[in-house]
């Protein structure tokens, strides 16, 4: 659906020519590479140190910080810490060292979603126009009441979608916190570990995975609409309880799959293009492409000539 001006009813079909002329603003990464604007569920299990990684990143976003050594987009933020009270938020903000923003607002309880909540957070948005993010943490103190003669999935998508249309609506990022399945720490998809239905993923725009690889490493998944799969060792520093980004990959900061495409540009003599790159590595073209957009963005790659790239040594 395309919005326009004033109370015109938004255009819900366009010729296929028309929309290739189309103009659409870039959508907003309030923290590079790893939150963009929309939805995003943030799953782990109990005591992985969520609400510290919530914490810190809201920390980071209204004082305008590198988060995990990315560039964030410095905006008010509302940060909904609904299992804790202000005397634990002040001991944890300054545990991390935190300077207490005056653009981050912290509030401890909301009513649930379907009972004014919702309502709560879209008035706390149209107060703060400047706003980059809304934190909830975490999801099973703000969602509706479930019914029991309602389907599992529809509950869960249910839950989601409205602060998937606030977040695309007021274009900022809607961090969710969410708790991983019990039994679910051995499935072979990190992403299979959310708690509940495919309804929770399917509805927000991304989903981060906290969780230990099968080496015990932690490791921070991400998988959304508007960002390239990725995966990212971290590290918890226990002294300050904050996260910093951890060694193990040959970039800690991209995939596997893009670290491959990394090495083999590395390799090339000579410029190389996406189709040769994809038979080399047998993945598909879209996706080396996207993966090379990457890092031309990252600065470890760099276009030359007609559809070729090449490495950028350091």
């Amino acid at each position: 659906m395309v919005e326009q001006e004033g109370d015109v009813e938004p255009v819900r079909r366009l010729s296929a020519k028309n929309l290739k002329n189309m103009d659409f603003p870039k959508k907003r990464e309030i923290v590079q590479g790893l939150i963009p604007a929309g939805c995003v569920i943030l799953v782990g299990a109990p005591k992985v140190g969520k609400s510290w990684f919530g914490l810190q990143a809201a920390d980071a976003v209204a004082s305008g910080r590198d988060f995990l050594g990315r560039r964030t987009e410095r905006g008010d933020v509302l940060y909904l810490a609904l299992e804790d009270g202000f005397a634990r938020l002040q001991s944890r903000m300054i545990k991390q060292g935190s300077d207490f923003p005056e653009c981050l607002d912290l509030q401890v309880e909301i009513e649930m979603a379907d009972r004014g909540g919702l309502k709560v957070i879209e008035q706390w948005l149209i107060d703060y126009p400047d706003a980059s993010m809304v934190i909830i943490d975490v999801l099973k103190m703000f969602r509706a009441a479930r019914g029991s003669k309602v389907n599992p999935y529809d509950q869960d998508y249910a839950d989601i979608r409205p602060l998937t249309a606030l977040a695309n609506k007021y274009e900022v990022a809607i961090v969710v916190v969410h708790h991983t399945n019990k039994g679910s720490s051995n499935a072979a998809d990190p992403f299979d570990r959310v708690s509940g239905t495919g309804g929770i993923s399917g509805a927000a725009d991304g989903t981060l995975i906290l969780a230990p690889d099968e080496n015990g490493q932690t490791k921070l998944y991400g998988r959304g609409r508007d960002f390239m799969e990725f995966d990212i060792f971290l590290e918890f520093d226990p002294e300050t309880c904050t996260w910093r980004m951890g060694e193990g990959t040959a970039d800690a900061g991209l995939s596997e799959k893009t670290n491959d495409v990394l090495a083999e540009l590395g390799r090339c003599e000579n410029p190389i293009g996406p189709t040769l790159l994809a038979q080399s590595l047998s993945m598909t073209r879209v996706d080396v492409q996207q993966r090379l957009e990457t890092l031309v963005k990252r600065g470890q790659a760099r276009k030359v000539g007609r559809g070729n790239y090449v490495a950028v040594r350091k």
